[in-house]
């Protein structure tokens, strides 16, 4: 399980979406390099992409509260809308 950092501060736009990028870019992750930093134990590089994995991870929990905290607006933004249309 993943475990936040105590000096994790929560991403916000440009970073977000920087993280994002970083992890989608598959080249730098194939299954085989993986299994040559194991064999020849790099634990640098193995360490380099577990935390490149946290930050990721970090970015897509940044990403959902977002998204809640969206929706939690537009909840209420329609509540309100249908408060003044009832009252009129």
């Amino acid at each position: 399980m993943f475990e936040a950092k105590a000096d994790h501060a929560p991403l916000t736009g440009q970073n977000v979406e920087q993280e994002v990028c970083r992890h989608l870019d598959k080249a730098t992750r194939t299954p085989q390099k993986i299994a040559k930093w194991k064999a020849k134990h790099e634990k640098a590089k193995l360490r380099n992409r577990a935390d490149k994995a946290e930050r990721y991870a970090a970015a897509a929990i940044d990403i959902a509260l977002a998204a809640v905290d969206e929706a939690e607006q537009a909840v209420l933004e329609a509540w309100l809308a249908r408060q003044d249309a009832s009252s009129a």
